[in-house]
């Protein structure tokens, strides 16, 4: 659950940044979004996917982590 809150958050993050884009340059909304995912130098290309990663990455130990605590306690 917390993987899909996540995904969620970051999907809906982008979607607003692409509506900022299209209502200050005039854009449409695939070049809003092209421009927003892939305009970016690598420096700030790397930034953004090393935060996607480690949030992606948390996330889903967090949920390995209910997961197990959810099985040990039915199991007692």
């Amino acid at each position: 659950m917390v993987t899909f809150c996540y995904l969620a958050i970051f999907g809906l993050m982008a979607i607003l940044v692409t509506l900022f884009d299209m209502n200050i340059f005039n854009f449409t909304f695939w070049e809003a979004l092209k421009s927003t995912l892939f305009s970016e130098v690598a420096t700030g290309r790397m930034i953004l996917l090393v935060t996607v990663g480690v949030g992606l990455v948390s996330s889903m130990i967090t949920d390995f982590r209910i997961l197990k605590s959810k099985k040990k306690s039915a199991s007692t």
